[in-house]
């Protein structure tokens, strides 16, 4: 597809023999720096630059895949324990890099890039993990829609942050109270939920399942009753600084971050974790005020799904959302009636 590795670096030897420099590539267009394809677990450099022939996005697209899905061939590890281990060492410097005032607008572009390679397929209870032992960012946490807890909110509190962690739906609750006592957890849990307003709402909840919504709903279940519980806004609830707000409310994202705006741009969030389904969000033009919502704050977010990557089916690599991109990508899940998580960074 027209891409030429030019440069193998390792450790900071170089070895310029590899392939010879395509000449005639144009440097404004076609020459892409070293940086741009990063593997921080291996301490390699890949400078890749366009031969001329076909298109300069598809020799990229080509070199990405396969630097993707290079480990060690006698690794016993699966290729989301690789990816992992990855993310461990890739981590710290996506943060020191995006974080640092004299990197440069476009290296933090590659090394954004680098990231969403390593998460596309990774599970958010494994991400949640990987956050919790390598971030470096001070804060608490914040699991909205708890359920149980095993997400975000238990684990947090076996590594020693305070958490803050809301569930409405009794069940659920109660399940999460008792995670808590196990072992002693330090949880400040609290059976409400969060919204854009201090007001009360009635919650569906589903007898036939461990499932419950304010705006769902589910054509074949006939158990379905609704409770007044209690809603209130994030920016009542909480006034610190956030390391990560973690939020599963199937469809009501929007509301909980429209009530957060104070704990946004006034205490500082540095991750968020969020269920993104266009479908529960009520469609394709609510789903993209929610990624406008991260993307005006100069968040970057990035695509957690998983799609079969790993067991044959359709290579996929984790997409990095921008304005330009933000309308098939929610379009392509709407047609797949398909859900994902996004995980979304700023620098706070």
């Amino acid at each position: 597809d027209g891409a030429v590795v030019v440069q193998w670096q390792i450790d900071g030897q170089t070895n310029s023999t590899v392939v010879e420099k395509a000449r005639h590539a144009e440097k404004s267009q076609g020459v892409w720096m070293p940086g741009d394809l990063y593997d921080v677990f291996h301490e390699e450099h890949l400078a890749v630059e366009w031969n001329g022939h076909g298109s300069s996005q598809g020799a990229k697209t080509t070199v990405r895949r396969q630097w993707s899905d290079l480990r060690p061939k006698n690794s016993t590890m699966s290729p989301e324990q690789y990816a992992i281990e990855r993310l461990h060492s890739l981590l710290p410097t996506f943060e020191e890099r995006m974080c640092s005032s004299v990197t440069a607008s476009n290296t933090r572009q590659w090394i954004a890039n680098d990231l969403a390679i390593n998460l596309g397929g990774v599970s958010k209870h494994k991400l949640v993990e990987v956050l919790l032992r390598t971030s470096r960012v001070n804060g608490i946490v914040v699991d909205v829609g708890a359920k149980n807890g095993g997400v975000a909110a238990v684990p947090a509190a076996d590594h020693g942050r305070e958490v803050w962690a809301l569930e409405p739906d009794s069940r659920s609750f109660e399940k999460l109270q008792a995670n808590i006592q196990n072992k002693g957890r330090k949880v400040n849990a609290l059976q409400i939920a969060a919204g854009d307003k201090n007001a009360p709402r009635n919650l569906r909840m589903f007898t036939n399942a461990d499932f419950s919504c304010f705006t769902c709903t589910d054509p074949n279940s006939k158990d379905m009753k609704e409770i007044e519980v209690d809603v209130k806004t994030l920016d009542t609830v909480i006034s610190r600084r956030v390391f990560l707000l973690k939020s599963d409310t199937q469809g009501f994202e929007i509301e909980v971050m429209n009530g957060a705006t104070t704990l946004f741009d006034k205490m500082g969030v540095s991750y968020v974790l969020v269920e993104f389904d266009p479908l529960l969000l009520g469609g394709k033009e609510r789903a993209l005020s929610l990624v406008s919502f991260f993307l005006s704050r100069k968040y970057e977010c990035f695509d957690l799904r998983w799609r079969k990557k790993f067991a044959g089916g359709k290579n996929h690599y984790g997409v990095r959302l921008n304005a330009s991109n933000g309308p098939p990508f929610v379009e392509a899940l709407l047609a797949e009636s398909a859900y994902t998580d996004l995980l979304c960074f700023k620098c706070t």
